[in-house]
C-alpha cells in the first residue's frame, strides 16, 4: 500500500489528542503552625506545582485584616529563567473588610495553566497607617527555600519581570482555583472547614 497524504492526516489526527481540562485547585490550605506576616508593601506568596490543566479562575488567600479594611490584590507568576519571574495573571484590587479568614480574588485573564508546571501565587496590600493586613504562612528553616515568593515593593503596578528577594523560609497559605472550580458566585463555601468569605469588591 502506498503512503498517501490522507493517511498522514488521519495519523496526525490520532496523535494530536487535546489534554482534558478538569476543575481543581492547588496551593496550601493547611493552617497548622502558621503565623501572620505583613503584606502591606510586600508581595508574598508560595511557589506550587499545578496538579492539572485548566484556566485560572481565582486565588483564595487566608488573611488577617485588623483595624481597617484593606486594599488587596493577588497574582500568578511563572518562572522564565533562573530567578526571573513573569506576571501572567492578576486580580482587581478588592476592599477586604476587617476579619480573619479566606478571601477570594477573581482573576482577570483566566490564564491557561499546565499540569506539572511551577507557579507563584502571591498577595499584595496597600500601605495603611496601622499595618493591618497580614497573610498566614508556615515559617522556619524546616520549610524548603524554593517554596516561597517574597519581594519588598511599594504598592502599585505589578513588577514584571521580577526577581523575588528570598529573605526567610516560609510557605504561604493560599490556593488557586482553575477550570470553573470557583466561578464567580460559586466559590467554595469552606476550605478545610474554615468559612470562605467570598470576594469583596471595592
Amino acid at each position: 500500500m502506498k503512503w498517501r497524504p490522507i493517511y498522514a492526516v488521519i495519523l496526525l489526527g490520532l496523535l494530536i489528542v487535546p489534554r482534558e481540562c478538569v476543575a481543581g485547585s492547588f496551593g496550601r490550605t493547611d493552617l497548622s503552625g502558621t503565623v501572620a506576616a505583613d503584606i502591606e508593601n510586600y508581595i508574598k506568596g508560595g511557589i506550587f506545582i499545578c496538579n492539572g490543566d485548566g484556566n485560572a479562575d481565582s486565588i483564595t488567600v487566608y488573611l488577617e485584616v485588623q483595624s481597617n479594611s484593606a486594599e488587596v490584590r493577588c497574582a500568578i507568576y511563572v518562572r522564565t529563567s533562573g530567578t526571573a519571574w513573569q506576571l501572567i495573571d492578576s486580580s482587581a484590587e478588592l476592599a477586604c473588610p476587617v476579619d480573619t479568614g479566606w478571601y477570594t480574588f477573581p482573576l482577570i485573564e483566566g490564564v491557561v495553566l499546565s499540569a506539572g508546571a511551577q507557579y507563584a501565587l502571591v498577595a499584595w496590600a496597600k500601605q495603611s497607617a496601622s499595618w493591618n493586613c497580614r497573610i498566614h504562612s508556615l515559617e522556619g528553616q524546616g520549610v524548603a527555600a524554593d517554596s516561597m515568593f517574597f519581594k519588598s515593593a511599594a504598592y502599585g503596578a505589578w513588577p514584571t519581570p521580577t526577581a523575588p528577594t528570598l529573605i526567610w523560609y516560609y510557605d504561604a497559605v493560599l490556593v488557586c482555583h482553575y477550570s470553573g472550580a470557583a466561578a464567580p458566585g460559586a466559590y467554595p463555601a469552606s476550605i478545610d472547614g474554615v468559612v470562605n468569605k467570598g470576594a469583596y469588591l471595592k
